[in-house]
């Protein structure tokens, strides 16, 4: 009985001492669709925190801009702050919230400069075939 009893408390003990997995309420964004958002908002900032945008008073239309994006995913202000507020509570999962944020963002500038490379690779063939066609 003795034996039982211990075993029991060493269970217990055990159990929680574990790292409690939370339940992600319903107004929280998935963690995929919350890294999305977070790369399209890292690049609007980047877009916006030129000094040109303060000097030119482009803020007006930064705010456009950031109302634009969540209106067309459907995602109020509101729900992005919760869900971001919510995700940074845990430091593990936030962590690996960012990662796939880099992930996306490094993407999307690998993409960007392929892009930009062939158009540079194209307007070299057009410049070179014209300069062929005039001799």
């Amino acid at each position: 009985m003795k034996k039982l009893a211990v075993l029991s408390l060493s269970f217990l003990l055990f159990a929680c001492n574990e790292k409690e997995s939370r339940v992600r309420p319903a107004y929280v964004l998935p963690s995929d669709s919350m890294a999305v958002m977070l790369a399209e908002v890292q690049i609007l900032n980047a877009e916006y925190q030129h000094r040109d945008v303060r000097r030119d008073k482009l803020q007006p239309f930064a705010v456009k801009q950031f109302d634009a994006l969540f209106d067309s995913v459907g995602v109020s202000q509101v729900r992005y702050d919760s869900s971001f507020s919510w995700w940074s509570k845990d430091p593990d999962a936030m962590q690996a919230l960012l990662d796939n944020t880099l992930n996306i963002l490094s993407a999307r500038v690998s993409e960007v400069k392929t892009r930009k490379r062939f158009e540079t690779e194209t307007e070299e063939v057009t410049d070179s075939t014209s300069v062929e066609q005039k001799n």
